[in-house]
């Protein structure tokens, strides 16, 4: 299996990060698979302080056998939840989540492309410096 490119580059991600931004209240993590099952990522939002949103890559790896033990530790530690798309390509992954004692919340397709779509356009603000993300 090859590995699938990210839509928003690696680089892309370093440029725009801000490691040192404060946690906020509610953090709730993402689940993504790749269709190949190739890698997956765990990404992490939260508002924070100054009520911009925050996103982080928490995780991402080679395969999905890393998955579920990612997630349990994550949400352990940072108090929170993983959302997940059912109908897509994490969706076989709920119930070994669940099993294992992660708090899932599944959303519908039209939820996961908003937030797709809110993302990518966040991100094009900022690299072109239009504007900063406070949805």
């Amino acid at each position: 299996m090859t590995a699938i490119a990210a839509d928003i580059p690696a680089g892309v991600w370093q440029a725009l990060a801000d490691p040192d931004a404060a946690r906020g209240d509610d953090p709730v993590f993402a689940l993504d698979v790749a269709p190949n099952q190739s890698s997956a990522s765990l990404a992490v939002a939260w508002r924070r302080p100054d009520g911009a949103s925050q996103v982080m890559l928490a995780a991402h790896g080679a395969g999905v056998d890393w998955v579920v033990p990612q997630a349990l530790a994550l949400t352990q530690s940072w108090r929170s939840r993983v959302l997940v798309e059912v109908t897509g390509t994490a969706g076989f992954l709920v119930r070994p989540l669940e099993q294992a004692g992660v708090k899932v919340e599944t959303v519908q397709r039209r939820f996961h492309v908003e937030a797709c779509a809110s993302l990518d356009a966040a991100v094009t603000a900022r690299q072109s410096g239009t504007a900063t993300s406070q949805s």
